[in-house]
């Protein structure tokens, strides 16, 4: 009832068929019949005992009644609801339930958007996966079963992002809310929706004394040959300090230059060392007085 009926079927998360075991199907249908007719109450959706509202808008009323007649025309079974009245409230569409219900029908491929439960029949679970996972759209899910690896095995094999097991509420806060294949990308809520809205970064550490400098072809080597040694050269000719290494020669079977590894202190802005990828074991330092410092010259990049 919660799943199908609440905000009169208007949900995303609504379940669009509803598949009943055949062993079960004329039981299930009977006490669901009950429910509708007892449990909801139609009426001004501000008032206090008011179960069941309007539809949002008439169009909206419209597509229902489409859907409602389409299925009427292929053979499904009114079992209540189904027809509007005259001293209905406007755009209101009575509970409607629809027994049947095949594949065939516009209603399983498109979403009702109101208080509408399509009942289709099924043998086993074989039967009830290939039909269920036939959507090109896969936001939720729901089971209720009294067999716990039942509901388990159903729930993984079900194409859809998300499932509740014995529950008509799948929504909360602390967990991801998304679909699959057609329906949205991304997730909203809990951890993981939060790091929708971030940058991953990586950022490695290693400690410089314990750098041994070598051919690459030595497999004892942690410091190999660079493709270049300007911005050691630029350094210097710029009046940075060498405060380590500094030094760069060009040996060894793999080519390149062999630059130790350096710390430049006294760096100071519009240096080419500041100003460019280094892309060698180089670190250059400089000197602020503040946050708004430290921010404005780490921030002073196209990188």
């Amino acid at each position: 009832m919660a799943a199908r009926f609440r905000g009169s079927g208007q949900t995303c998360v609504s379940p669009n068929r509803v598949y009943v075991q055949k062993g079960i199907h004329d039981v299930f249908v009977q006490k669901l019949q009950q429910a509708v007719d007892t449990q909801l109450v139609k009426g001004d959706p501000l008032s206090t005992g008011t179960t069941i509202g309007p539809l949002i808008n008439v169009r909206a009323v419209e597509k229902v009644e489409r859907l409602v007649s389409d299925a009427r025309s292929q053979g499904a079974t009114v079992v209540t609801g189904g027809t509007r009245s005259s001293g209905d409230p406007e755009n209101y569409y009575p509970p409607t339930i629809f027994q049947g219900m095949t594949h065939s029908m516009q209603a399983s491929k498109e979403g009702l958007f109101g208080p509408v439960v399509a009942i289709y029949p099924f043998e086993n679970q074989q039967d009830l996966l290939r039909m269920a996972n036939n959507a090109e759209v896969g936001l939720g899910a729901y089971v209720y079963t009294n067999t716990l690896n039942q509901a388990w095995r159903t729930a993984e094999l079900l194409q859809t992002g998300m499932v509740g097991v014995n529950t008509g509420v799948i929504s909360d806060p602390v967990a991801p809310f998304r679909g699959v294949k057609h329906s949205g990308f991304g997730r909203e809520g809990g951890r993981i929706g939060i790091d929708e809205f971030q940058i991953l970064k990586t950022s490695r550490h290693f400690r410089m004394s314990k750098l041994k400098v070598g051919d690459n072809f030595d497999s004892t080597t942690d410091q190999g040959p660079q493709n270049s040694m300007m911005h050691i050269e630029s350094g210097k000719q710029e009046g940075a300090t060498v405060h380590l290494g500094g030094r760069v020669s060009k040996t060894g079977q793999s080519g390149g230059y062999y630059i130790e590894p350096t710390i430049f202190t006294n760096v100071k802005p519009g240096m080419k060392i500041m100003k460019e990828e280094i892309f060698g074991p180089v670190v250059a330092i400089s000197k602020f007085s503040s946050e708004e410092e430290v921010l404005e010259l780490a921030n002073d990049t196209v990188y």
